[in-house]
């Protein structure tokens, strides 16, 4: 009777040294699962700053370029360098601003043509 019950109770005591070990090496795998996940999320979320970073220092970069060229008139850089950025209201505003300079130009025309029309008229005799 006394071997049956210690027999039992070492049953019961390798039962639950299983179980406690088990329980132990279930938390620790959780554990450094929990930890990968955080260590990618963090590499992940720090190449998004990099490459933000990047992506700044290079739009940066390209606007000091525009300004350099504007500053020293080389105005075909500007242009380049211009249709280089993709900057749709740059480009915009560059091609209003060239229709109306053009539209100026040929009312400057118009308006020349008509002085020397009228100066010619009255120079002539009638």
């Amino acid at each position: 009777l006394a071997d049956a019950e210690a027999r039992k109770r070492r049953s019961r005591d390798n039962f639950f040294a299983k179980l406690l070990y088990h329980a132990d090496e279930f938390k620790a795998f959780h554990r450094e699962a929990r930890r990968l996940v955080s260590r990618r999320s963090k590499a992940v979320l720090g190449d998004f700053d990099s490459k933000a970073r990047k992506d700044k220092k290079e739009a940066d970069r390209a606007q000091r370029e525009r300004l350099k060229a504007l500053r020293e008139s080389n105005i075909d850089e500007y242009m380049k360098l211009i249709k280089d950025s993709k900057n749709e209201r740059i480009s915009q505003l560059l091609q209003q601003t060239d229709a109306y300079l053009h539209e100026l130009g040929s009312k400057v025309e118009q308006q020349k043509a008509a002085v020397a029309r009228s100066a010619a008229a009255a120079g002539a005799p009638s």
